[in-house]
């Protein structure tokens, strides 16, 4: 395409038959199954349910279920897919115990080792702090609140910036086992009950990782090993 369509790229992932999945904030999600020469648009303004253009999260389940959250500087909300793309459930609208307004953009992660699970972090559209960890157990049907970490020397562990630095990973062998970065990072044990900071950007009380979490990915799939994209660079934490 040469319509501005990728301008601004959010998220990349394959789906379970190979299909790259593009998350944009011009053209809401694009999908292509020739290596990129075409694209098929699954979700956007007008488009098979989409309010919005401007794809924050794309996230795929173990069983092959889609999450997609839009609404960068806006609200809109949560889909959710069960055949592939072809169509969508808006979980805002569909689901309990998830905000129904003032929210704008929303990071998703869900636990690999049991699809049911899914963890979603909401930003305020008017204070850019986080609004509230929300905790589901039934694919998307029913959220919890969970608590919120507490950051040294902050009042919200994202201090005005989660429009910009937001990002949550969940162990793959445990649900219960989660890490959350604004400005440092955070884990939960507990399935979010109770949670440990783990960095600190000026390396006083906690290891230093640079400030501004952007990625998490977990190295060969152990929790043990966590690679950190933020704007210092690439760290690794390893646990002792």
């Amino acid at each position: 395409t040469n319509n501005g369509s990728f301008s601004y790229i959010q998220k990349l992932i394959f789906d379970d038959s190979g299909r790259l999945l593009a998350g944009t904030i011009h053209s809401g999600l694009l999908r292509t199954a020739d290596g990129g020469n075409t694209w098929q648009k699954l979700l956007a303004s007008n488009f098979n349910g989409g309010y919005s253009d401007r794809v924050a999260d794309i996230e795929l389940a173990s069983d092959g279920t889609l999450y997609v959250s839009f609404g960068i500087y806006s609200s809109d909300g949560i889909y959710q897919s069960t055949d592939g793309g072809e169509t969508w459930v808006d979980l805002i609208e569909e689901s309990e115990g998830l905000p129904q307004e003032n929210f704008s953009r929303i990071e998703m992660a869900t636990a690999p080792s049991n699809p049911a699970v899914a963890y979603a972090v909401f930003t305020d559209i008017e204070t850019n702090e986080s609004m509230g960890l929300y905790k589901t157990i039934d694919q998307g049907m029913t959220w919890d609140s969970i608590a919120e970490p507490d950051a040294i020397g902050m009042d919200n562990f994202t201090r005005n910036q989660a429009w910009y630095d937001l990002i949550l990973l969940v162990n793959p062998e445990d649900e219960n086992d989660v890490m959350v970065g604004g400005i440092d990072l955070h884990r939960t044990t507990d399935g979010g009950a109770t949670w440990s900071q783990i960095s600190q950007w000026y390396g006083e009380k906690y290891p230093y990782v640079h400030a501004d979490q952007h990625q998490l990915i977990s190295l060969f799939g152990d929790f043990s090993y966590i690679i950190s994209g933020n704007d210092g660079g690439v760290f690794l934490l390893k646990e002792e």
